[in-house]
């Protein structure tokens, strides 16, 4: 018997090439660098794509400050 499967996490796409700067440690990513949001509850583990659509780690997503 296999174990259930993981829930998906809602997915935050970058519009902004920052994948240097995550990489590099930056631990924040400002609202006006990510494309379109899905409607995400405050909060809400999310999955960090970059511009290319690749996964780039995960972070908490909060709605209403300048920091996502």
């Amino acid at each position: 018997m296999q174990p259930p499967a993981a829930p998906r996490l809602p997915k935050v796409k970058l519009k902004k090439d920052l994948r240097r700067a995550l990489h590099g440690g930056a631990p924040w990513i400002f609202r006006d660098a990510l494309g379109e949001l899905p409607d995400i509850a405050d909060g809400a583990l999310v999955l960090v794509l970059g511009k290319d659509s690749r996964p780039l780690g995960r972070g908490f997503f909060d709605g209403k400050g300048a920091i996502a």
